[in-house]
């Protein structure tokens, strides 16, 4: 019996040993690190930094885009818009009113 009560303090003493590095190479590292609420950057800041990023990667292709739809009006008149442009809007292309009544036919 007593040799049990031996192995239960040993093993309780190498426990709390153990337990006591780790927090305390923890509480080294949270000490190290603790300056890093001055290099974070908020939320908004983030979003911010990101949408900037997002349009000044795709203000080239918008370019690009509108360039293109001009090319297209140019040959075939208005049509719908693909870039959604400064005015966010898509304009609704004008459809014919009436088709042909060759056209309507079905294959025989």
């Amino acid at each position: 019996m007593l040799g049990v009560f031996v192995v239960f303090i040993v093993f309780s003493f190498i426990t709390i040993i153990v337990k006591m590095g780790l927090d305390h190479s923890r509480a080294n590292r949270l000490a190290q690190g603790g300056a890093g609420a001055e290099n974070s950057l908020r939320m908004s800041e983030l979003k911010s930094l990101m949408r900037e990023a997002v349009e000044e990667g795709t203000a080239v292709l918008s370019d690009r885009i509108d360039a293109l739809e001009a090319r297209v009006d140019a040959v075939d008149g208005p049509t719908r818009r693909l870039s959604a442009g400064k005015e966010r809007l898509l304009e609704e292309p004008e459809m014919p009113e009436a088709r042909s009544e060759a056209s309507s036919e079905a294959p025989v």
